[in-house]
C-alpha cells in the first residue's frame, strides 16, 4: 500500500498543480479574485477508509482536493469552468458553500 500510494502520490501532486492553473487562469480571465488551494490525504487518513469502507486502493476517490477561497459567494451547480474543463462522475461531485 504504501508504495502503490507514493507512486500515485507524484501523479496526483502533478494533476493538483496543473489543475490550479488552469482554474486559477479562467476564474482570474474571469474577474473573480480567489485563493486556490491543492492537497494530498495523508497515508493513515487512505489507510483509515479502506479499512472502515472494506475498499482497494483504486476505490478510494478522493486522494486529493482543491479548495477555492472567493471574496464574495456566487454559487452556481455548474459552474461553466468545470464543466468545460473537467470530466466529471455526478455520483462523485461535492460542492459545500
Amino acid at each position: 500500500l504504501v508504495r502503490d500510494v507514493k507512486q500515485k502520490r507524484e501523479e496526483r501532486k502533478a494533476l493538483i498543480d496543473e489543475s490550479i492553473g488552469v482554474l486559477g487562469d479562467k476564474l482570474k480571465s474571469a474577474g473573480i479574485k480567489c485563493e486556490i488551494h491543492g492537497r494530498q490525504k495523508h497515508f493513515f487518513s487512505i489507510y483509515r477508509k479502506m479499512v472502515k469502507k472494506n475498499k482497494t486502493l483504486n476505490e478510494i476517490y478522493d486522494l486529493s482536493a482543491i479548495r477555492v477561497l472567493v471574496d464574495n459567494i456566487c454559487f452556481m451547480k455548474d459552474v461553466s469552468t468545470h464543466r468545460r474543463s473537467y470530466h466529471r462522475s455526478q455520483q462523485r461531485l461535492r460542492n459545500w458553500v
